[in-house]
């Protein structure tokens, strides 16, 4: 995956312009960040990573479409990220996409929901899918997941959304903008027919590719890999980086409007169990710029 070159006068300039700019959250203003509780899954979390070569990667069956494993992340938070790319495939980059679901562990085995099972002895990997037969692979790497810092340890756990502050400004909209928190979780398409109804120029194209993205789950894990999975929409995943309180992410898919490819902000924790996430968004309707900031409180998933 794509390493992310993080600039610290960047992030400090963001940073800077977020708590001069912007309302906080439905939960108050921001306040230093409280340590977490060990995530349910931290003991067991683990990277494996296979062959470069194609032809070395195990081959599983994915709605009858065989695919071949890159790597394979088991967060800290019980959730299972698998990068799978098509096969045979002419480059290692070809129809990537990752399967992301819960998972349990007992006795060395851990049970994937969704997928089947997979067993670890040193770099031996037994690969068991719900359905076919079991699949025999050797790993490249297998290494426990250990976060580079208190920031980093603290994320690396499953969310959900409590609530969300979206504002919007630019583009043609008056001086204030429109801002509106909304509660309990977060659907793309209801945020963006809310802009559209309050002067924000999307076309239906740009609205109807806002369906089934109401957003599930924010999972991180301490390798920086991250997946946002959604009602009906495959997840967005990719690597995130957290300096201090400043935050950026860099997504493998492009993103979308509400969520780029590429975004910065902050994020901190209040409380335990409890996530203030902030992100900057760029928003292109009919040739118009705007600015946009979604401001998030999250509650820790367990």
């Amino acid at each position: 995956m794509k390493k992310i070159l993080y600039f610290a006068a960047i992030a400090a300039i963001v940073s800077t312009a977020l708590s001069c700019n912007n309302k906080p959250a439905a939960g108050g203003n921001e306040v230093p960040s409280v340590k977490q509780q060990d995530a349910v899954a931290k003991d067991v979390a683990k990277t494996i990573v296979f062959s470069e070569k194609q032809e070395n990667m195990p081959i599983i069956k994915v709605s009858e479409e065989d695919k071949a494993i890159k790597q394979m992340i088991f967060t800290e938070g019980g959730r299972y990220i698998i990068t799978v790319i098509d096969a045979p495939a002419a480059k290692a980059e070809d129809g990537e996409e990752v399967l992301v679901g819960p998972f349990t562990y007992k006795d060395g085995v851990y049970s994937l929901e969704g997928f089947g099972s997979i067993k670890i002895d040193g770099k031996g990997i037994v690969i068991t899918p719900i359905s076919g037969d079991a699949v025999n692979a050797t790993a490249q790497t297998v290494e426990n997941i250990q976060s580079g810092s208190e920031a980093e340890s603290n994320a690396a756990r499953v969310w959900k959304i409590k609530s969300v502050v979206i504002a919007i400004s630019g583009g043609d909209l008056d001086k204030a903008g429109i801002e509106k928190t909304f509660e309990n979780g977060l659907d793309l398409k209801e945020i963006a027919d809310y802009a559209k109804s309050n002067g924000v120029q999307f076309t239906d194209e740009q609205l109807n590719k806002f369906k089934g993205y109401g957003i599930k789950e924010i999972i991180f894990s301490g390798s920086n890999t991250f997946a946002i999975t959604f009602t009906d929409a495959k997840p967005f995943y990719g690597q995130f980086s957290i300096d201090s309180s400043s935050f950026e992410w860099d997504l493998e898919s492009v993103g979308n409007e509400f969520l780029n490819g590429k975004a910065v902000g902050t994020i901190t924790f209040p409380a335990v169990g409890r996530c203030q996430l902030i992100i900057n968004a760029k928003i292109n309707a009919q040739g118009k710029n705007y600015d946009g900031t979604l401001n998030f409180i999250l509650e820790e998933v367990r």
